[in-house]
C-alpha cells in the first residue's frame, strides 16, 4: 500500500471512528459511575474522555467529507485534551485541580506549555497542529479545496487515528488508577472490533504513528524521533 491510498484511507477511517465511538461511550458510562459514587477523580477522567470522543467522532467525519482544514482545527483540540488525559493518568491531584479550576486558572495551569512533563508531549508536533488547526493562517491554504500542497492531506488521517488510540489507551491508563478501579474497568463498554482494526492498521500504515509533516508541505513526511 501506498502513503496514501484508497484503502489505507478507508483502513484509518475505521480506526478513528471505532476508537472515538468507544471513548466517547466509555467516557459516558464512567460519568453515570462518577454521579452514583460522588467520586471526583473519576468524573474527571470520564469528562475529558467524553470530550475526545465526540471531537474525535467530528473529526473523523470531516476527514470523511475531505473537509480537510475543519477535521485538522479539531484534531488540534484533541491534542491537548490527549495530553490533559496523560496528566491526569501520571498527576492524579490534577484531577480535582482542573475539575474545580475557573476558565483563567484552565488557561494558565491547564494549556499544553504547562503539561509538558505529560506522556508523550512533543513541542515540534504541538507547534504542526497549531500551525494549520490553530490561529487562522495562509500555512493552512494546503487544506482547503483547489490550494494543492506537495502531501495529500488525507495523510492527516493517521494522525487523527494515531491521536484517539493513544488517548483511548491513557483513558484505560487512567482508570485503572481510579479508587474501585476493577468494578469501573468492568462497567467499560467492549472495545468491539477496534483491537483487530488497530492492529491490522499498524502493520499496514506507514505512517501510523507520531510523524512531523514539513511546514512547507513540500517534502514527504517523515518520522519524529521518540528520543
Amino acid at each position: 500500500m501506498s502513503g496514501d491510498s484508497d484503502s489505507l484511507r478507508d483502513l484509518r477511517s475505521l480506526v478513528c471512528h471505532l476508537a472515538a465511538d468507544w471513548l466517547a461511550e466509555a467516557g459516558q458510562r464512567l460519568w453515570v459511575d462518577s454521579w452514583a459514587t460522588k467520586d471526583h477523580d473519576s468524573e474527571a477522567v470520564a469528562l475529558v474522555a467524553q470530550m475526545v470522543g465526540q471531537l474525535g467522532q467530528e473529526a473523523a467525519d470531516a476527514f470523511d467529507r475531505e473537509r480537510w482544514y475543519a477535521a485538522t482545527a479539531l484534531t488540534r483540540q484533541i491534542v491537548e485534551a490527549h495530553y490533559l488525559m496523560a496528566a491526569f493518568r501520571d498527576d492524579p491531584p490534577q484531577r480535582q485541580r482542573w475539575l474545580n479550576a475557573s476558565t483563567n486558572r484552565i488557561e494558565k495551569s491547564f494549556r499544553p506549555s504547562q503539561m509538558r512533563q505529560a506522556g508523550g508531549f512533543r513541542p515540534s508536533e504541538y507547534k504542526q497542529h497549531c500551525t494549520w488547526g490553530g490561529h487562522p493562517g495562509p500555512s493552512a491554504r494546503w487544506l482547503l479545496p483547489n490550494h494543492d500542497g506537495n502531501v495529500h492531506p488525507g495523510i492527516l488521517v493517521a494522525d487523527l487515528a494515531t491521536h484517539l488510540t493513544e488517548a483511548a489507551d491513557l483513558f484505560a491508563s487512567a482508570v485503572n488508577t481510579l479508587p474501585n478501579a476493577p468494578a469501573l474497568a468492568g462497567n467499560l463498554p467492549s472495545q468491539g472490533d477496534l483491537p483487530d482494526a488497530y492492529s491490522h492498521w499498524r502493520t499496514e500504515d506507514p505512517f501510523a504513528g507520531r510523524f512531523i509533516l514539513p511546514a512547507s508541505t513540500a517534502n514527504s513526511p517523515v518520522a519524529e524521533s521518540e528520543g
